[in-house]
């Protein structure tokens, strides 16, 4: 029974990476980078949600790179010393990034500001 069941798993996981890497070649059809984004996005949006076996991706790191490298960004301002701005766009009482985060606040000698975009209620 275990071996039929740990058989299920890994076929799920080989067809979600087969899933996800069928969308990474229709980001190369697109024309514009908003296009491009939006597959971006939905890749993400899969990766997150279905286990792959995958946790990082060159084929998107590369596309947003290149997309990146169109945005004309000059700060107004120059960036302060110990002030950071951690932006997360959900947190949970267990999961790696939270722990990462709070890892991230314990040095007393640094001003933080957090961001949460959602959170994920108990």
């Amino acid at each position: 029974m275990a071996e039929t069941s740990l058989k299920f798993v890994k076929s799920r996981i080989d067809k979600n990476y087969e899933c996800v890497k069928e969308l990474e070649q229709l980001i190369f059809s697109k024309k514009s980078d908003e296009e491009k984004l939006e597959i971006i996005s939905l890749i993400g949006k899969f990766y997150s949600e279905y286990i792959t076996g995958v946790y990082s991706c060159n084929t998107l790191e590369r596309q947003l790179i290149e997309i990146g490298k169109k945005i004309n960004f000059v700060p107004t301002k120059a960036a302060s010393n110990k002030k950071i701005l951690i932006v997360m766009s959900a947190c949970s009482p267990v999961g790696g990034h939270t722990v990462l985060v709070h890892n991230w606040s314990l040095p007393t000698h640094l001003r933080w500001c957090f961001v949460f975009c959602s959170v994920l209620s108990q």
